[in-house]
């Protein structure tokens, strides 16, 4: 069971089982060096999710679910904000616990995320009782504020990234699409619609997709990184997005990982003109409409991903974890895809630095003997996956490198998280 988890800012955060508390500390970066648990306790209702933004606010957002005060048979769900380093109430928090909705008995799944004067969350109910609409708020957190709230039908949003301080980006499990959405500033009105849709690729007759993730780490930080000693930190326009996307088609369920740096997304998001200098169109014709998403608005997958992607087919990866991306490299675990008689997982590193790739490149032209183990793929690849209509054709580039599997992670491999200074291996 994953539970509740996060790793940021060279920290990793876990729940415990009764969700009443969290468990926090910081990785150390030498042998050397102490480790000392933390834990925050929910003195109220039980941990539903958190939100973290270690570096620019010292600042973890806590959900709760807990029943209403007040009204028999009815919940109330809340957002505290506490800062990291003190565990008290943020002192730039106006109002440091949100109510962020009162409703019927029914415990929804949320995600959030925190950057610069946004904290956005998606509450969706995707298992047992009744499916209201999957909702989005996003609150300017130190006025607690609510600045836009909108739903979908269920299933339709269940996670997202920031593309920039003011823009997201959802997958919508419904159209098959990835909808931009604009944070509403000052006094703009908040927007109903997204301003753009880039289509994914296309499912076969009679396919649907079952799930997905995404993430992108580390997140945009408008206000600057304060609260790190680290000499460098990584650039969240270079930082890689990893999409993966589970489908069950007449022939069962299979799966894809969509890997695109974070800044090529922004730009296919805000530099797109209508038409390109040959007259050919960006957008999916008229007579495509995606509910109440105008077809013009639409973007083919085949114009926007195929150059800018890689595509791995993920059909027998695990993909339980999502903290496994920091930077412009991503981890993938085939630990389900082993042959009869093999038992260790296939654990790879993959870089998407495209400088990191030309050092490779030079050293293997120049017979430098460097990178003995390393690959790499410069080149367009297909990958059939059963319930697309096509194959994917992707060609970002990226070196691969094995990982190591000890004999004795055997009975106890859980699995694997990836911060920017450190893969983290999980034995149970």
């Amino acid at each position: 069971m994953v539970g509740i988890y996060d790793l940021t800012g060279g920290i990793y955060f876990k729940g415990d089982m009764l969700r009443k508390s969290i468990h926090y500390c910081r990785l150390p970066s030498n042998p050397s060096d102490d480790v000392s648990w933390r834990k925050i306790q929910i003195d109220k209702g039980r941990l539903v999710d958190i939100g973290v933004s270690v570096l620019e606010h010292d600042l973890i957002a806590i959900l709760t679910y807990s029943d209403h005060p007040t009204i028999p048979r009815r919940s109330r769900i809340e957002l505290s904000l506490i800062q990291l380093s003190t565990g008290r109430q943020h002192p730039l928090a106006r109002n440091p616990v949100l109510v962020v909705s009162e409703g019927e008995m029914f415990q929804p799944a949320i995600l959030l995320e925190i950057v610069g004067e946004f904290l956005v969350l998606i509450m969706t109910h995707h298992v047992g009782g009744p499916r209201p609409p999957d909702s989005i708020h996003v609150f300017e957190w130190k006025t607690g504020t609510l600045k836009m709230h909108i739903t979908r039908p269920c299933f339709t949003y269940h996670d997202f990234i920031f593309l920039s301080p003011t823009i997201i980006l959802l997958p919508n499990y419904h159209l098959n699409t990835l909808d931009a959405w604009e944070l509403p500033t000052g006094t703009t009105p908040a927007p109903t619609e997204p301003f753009l849709s880039l289509a994914l690729p296309g499912l076969s007759l009679g396919s649907f997709i079952i799930n997905g993730s995404c993430r992108c780490e580390p997140n945009p930080a408008p206000s600057g990184i304060k609260h790190s000693n680290a000499a460098f930190s990584a650039n969240p326009n270079n930082a890689i997005v990893v999409l993966n996307m589970r489908i069950h088609g007449p022939d069962g369920a299979s799966a894809y990982s969509i890997y695109v740096h974070r800044g090529s997304l922004l730009q296919v998001c805000t530099t797109v003109r209508p038409e390109d200098e040959d007259g050919v169109s960006h957008f999916l014709p008229s007579t495509f409409t995606v509910e109440r998403v105008p077809g013009k608005r639409v973007r083919a997958w085949t114009d926007w991903g195929p150059p800018i992607c890689r595509a791995f087919d993920a059909s027998t990866a695990t993909l339980r974890w999502i903290t496994t991306t920091a930077g412009q490299r991503a981890i993938v675990n085939l630990a389900d895809n082993v042959e009869e008689g093999e038992h260790d997982p296939s654990l790879m590193l993959l870089d998407f630095n495209v400088y990191n790739v030309l050092r490779l490149v030079r050293a293997w032209c120049c017979d430098t003997g460097e990178f003995p183990d390393h690959e790499v793929d410069l080149q367009y690849t297909e990958i059939t996956v059963s319930g697309l209509r096509e194959p994917i054709r992707s060609r970002l580039p990226y070196i691969s490198v094995k990982i190591p599997f000890p004999q004795d992670w055997r009975d106890r491999f859980e699995g694997l998280l990836l911060d920017e200074e450190r893969i983290l291996v999980l034995l149970v």
